[in-house]
């Protein structure tokens, strides 16, 4: 960190400066300016920081050049009351990229998900293809909540596969926002203003990114692919015949 007092004879170039940093270290974090009242010395120094303290050459009589510098108090609130300098604190977790590969979570291995909206099963993903594999039919709902890791963003949610017993061709999925499924079917089906985004999804849609087309649904909130870090919630459902699918959640890892 530098200052930069042109102008200044040797002397008070030293003398500013070890009292600058002196009162820099004192007062840490604070924004420090250094405002010359001379014409030829308007240069502004700042030290990064929160709150405003403030240096300002004044008249001295017994010296040749008639600055010297003063220093004004550290900023403080409405009351008059010393300002905390305890930097602010910081959640580690926020500054810290998930560095997770890619997971896959299946009924096979975690049993049947769970039908409770307030309480689906937790899925963190990880870089690269994370599969969900589930089986549903009527009567049966499912919901599983997932999370984009920090620095990470979800591209694409692909049906990799899907068969019925009986031949039903469509099953439907859904999206919010969030830890938890807030709205119950009649309710989604009634008012869809609710949901982030919906879709169907069967036979013809293998292959087939159905993330995007979910973001663009009739009367939903809405979004554009790809979804960025967070948490949201997946409901599943079929109203006919069982039906088992397999869906690939495609997670890239932004530049760090």
């Amino acid at each position: 960190m530098s200052l930069k007092l042109d102008g200044f004879g040797r002397v008070f170039n030293r003398f500013t400066n070890h009292l600058i940093k002196t009162i820099y270290r004192i007062c840490c974090p604070t924004s420090l300016t250094v405002r010359p009242l001379s014409r030829k010395l308007r240069e502004s120094t700042k030290f990064s920081g929160e709150t405003n303290l403030t240096i300002k050459p004044v008249a001295l009589k017994f010296l040749v050049i008639p600055m010297t510098v003063a220093v004004a108090a550290c900023s403080s609130d409405s009351d008059n009351n010393a300002v905390d300098l305890e930097p602010p604190a910081v959640d580690p977790d926020a500054m810290v990229c998930n560095d997770a590969d890619a997971v896959n979570l299946s009924e096979t291995d975690a049993g049947d998900f769970s039908d409770d909206p307030a309480s689906p099963n937790s899925w963190p993903l990880g870089a690269g293809i994370n599969q969900l594999s589930a089986s549903t039919e009527s009567g049966d709902l499912d919901y599983v909540q997932f999370t984009v890791g920090n620095c990470d963003t979800l591209d694409t949610i692909t049906v990799n596969a899907y068969s019925s017993d009986a031949g039903d061709p469509v099953a439907f999925f859904a999206l919010q926002q969030g830890t938890s499924f807030t709205v119950t079917p009649a309710e989604a089906a009634a008012d869809t203003s609710s949901l982030f985004g919906f879709r169907h999804f069967g036979t013809a849609d293998i292959g087939v990114d159905v993330l995007a087309e979910a973001g663009q649904a009739p009367g939903a909130v809405g979004f554009t692919s790809p979804l960025p870090a967070g948490d949201y919630a997946l409901w599943l459902n079929q109203t006919g015949s069982l039906s088992t699918y397999t869906f690939d959640f495609a997670v890239s890892r932004v530049a760090q």
